[in-house]
């Protein structure tokens, strides 16, 4: 999920996302508990189907996870425990960043670095968004 700033989206913004990625738009650009709720429905749908195994979630302690009842309702009837990390800790703990994200993230400074040093840093448009993502990813 990738959340722009805003109320309406271009279609011009998708082109080039990564297969199986959607945008959503929120007047600051951050995470909400409806789009957090909208994301837990798209990952409950990524897990087996009928497979009686528990899974655990693990989550950072931003308000829009761990005060979600709605989400934290539809993750324990479908067998999903959540574990929140404490606020304000995620340097330290925050597992995806250390393992999932770090190559991703080398890529997308180098990437950033390259587009800034070509467009004279100027602000990146939005078009050229996924595109660049997308390379990183």
């Amino acid at each position: 999920m990738i959340i722009f700033k805003g109320k309406r989206m271009k279609a011009e913004w998708l082109f080039g996302a990564p297969k199986n990625t959607f945008v959503k738009m929120s007047d600051n650009g951050w995470m909400n508990s409806d789009l957090f709720t909208e994301w837990g429905n798209r990952f409950l749908q990524s897990l087996p189907r009928n497979d009686p195994q528990p899974h655990l979630l693990l989550v950072g302690g931003h308000t829009s996870h761990v005060y979600n009842i709605d989400f934290l309702n539809m993750m324990r009837e479908n067998n999903v425990t959540v574990f929140s990390l404490p606020p304000h800790t995620t340097l330290g703990l925050q597992p995806a960043d250390r393992a999932l994200f770090k190559s991703w993230k080398h890529y997308w400074r180098l990437e950033g670095r390259r587009i800034s040093r070509e467009s004279g840093g100027k602000r990146l448009d939005r078009a050229l968004f996924m595109p660049l993502f997308s390379k990183a990813w």
